[in-house]
């Protein structure tokens, strides 16, 4: 259990995914507030490995309630696969490298 209570996301990310569905759950139709902030690909050792960039970003962030959180596995959209994290990593780079050049 080394990955619990590490790298949560920082306040201004979830701030700024809880002004980007107005404070709701951010799976459509769920009209309940937001509870907590689910990484959409796991915030495992491996994946902050790979994804350094996209980890903690609001990209991978999604505010849900308290029962999306609970059952995020029945809304299969919510997650990232491998291969879209890839993409996704490429992109932060390009923007990261592009702002500092």
């Amino acid at each position: 259990m080394d990955d619990l209570g590490e790298n949560k996301f920082s306040a201004e990310v979830r701030i700024n995914e809880a002004n980007a569905h107005h404070g709701y759950c951010r799976v459509k139709g769920c009209y309940n507030k937001i509870h907590s902030f689910h990484h959409r690909i796991e915030n495992k050792k491996y994946f902050r490995k790979l994804f350094p960039l996209l980890i903690q970003s609001q990209i991978n962030c999604a505010g849900l309630c308290q029962e999306h959180h609970v059952g995020h596995s029945s809304v299969p959209c919510l997650d990232i696969s491998e291969q879209e994290a890839k993409m996704y990593e490429k992109a932060l780079e390009a923007l990261t490298n592009k702002q500092g050049g």
